[in-house]
């Protein structure tokens, strides 16, 4: 059975797909290497479902300062870190 799917290129601060698209976002070692995450984040709160999950990891979890003054509900949980 031959299986298709959609691969998009996009800016992480503007996800080209509608409001709550996704259940699941998925984002691995990448805040770190982007100047405007808080806009990332922003976006991939736009595009998740109510309910939904954004998976995300740093190498460190100090590289990214708390996040606050927005609707975003993040519920850290730290797997471990190497700093």
């Amino acid at each position: 059975m031959k299986k298709e799917f959609l691969v998009v290129v996009a800016d992480g601060a503007h996800i080209p797909f509608r409001k709550g698209t996704f259940s699941s976002i998925v984002c691995l070692d990448v805040l770190e290497h982007v100047p405007e995450w808080k806009d990332l984040l922003k976006e991939a709160n736009r595009v998740l479902m109510e309910g939904g999950h954004l998976i995300l990891t740093t190498p460190c979890r100090y590289h990214i300062l708390p996040f606050s003054g927005s609707s975003i509900n993040l519920k850290p949980v730290w797997l471990g870190t190497n700093c």
